[in-house]
């Protein structure tokens, strides 16, 4: 096991509300990008994901092989409103739900970090690659972030 893993998992929300302390309160809404979120977007989609993506990987332990359908994200910003969510309750959000991910994958035996399900469009994922997978996303969101600073 990476011995960076769990203790990049969780100091991620605090990088993030680091982040989100920065950016000018003016810019929480402005996107640089078409294609990516705004800074209030981020932290509400981070928010919002998180247990979508530790459902997903409780789905590998409790029935190993499962298949698993990808959400279009664009879609599910509208849906759940990331546009008008509250950026301090979206980072308190995103900190709770990213405790009780690290807690269920430090309560794993090696085994059962190696189960795997089968998403739609990466493919077969074992619990591991996928916390791997989530620690990137956190990434490629703080990359995003940074550029409003």
């Amino acid at each position: 096991m990476n011995g960076y893993l769990f203790p990049a998992l969780s100091m991620s929300p605090s990088l993030l509300e680091g982040f989100i302390q920065r950016i000018d309160s003016g810019r929480l809404d402005e996107r640089m990008d078409p294609e990516r979120f705004s800074p209030r977007e981020v932290i509400g989609h981070m928010f919002d994901w998180e247990p979508i993506l530790r459902e997903r990987m409780e789905t590998a332990v409790r029935a190993p092989g499962s298949q698993i359908i990808g959400i279009d994200e664009w879609e599910r910003a509208k849906q759940v409103g990331y546009s008008t969510m509250d950026v301090a309750s979206s980072v308190e959000g995103f900190k709770a739900e990213r405790s009780k991910t690290v807690a269920f994958l430090r309560g794993l035996t090696p085994a059962q970090m190696n189960l795997e399900f089968n998403h739609n469009e990466l493919g077969p994922m074992s619990v591991k690659d996928y916390a791997m997978n989530t620690l990137g996303h956190d990434v490629y969101h703080m990359e995003q972030l940074q550029g409003y600073l």
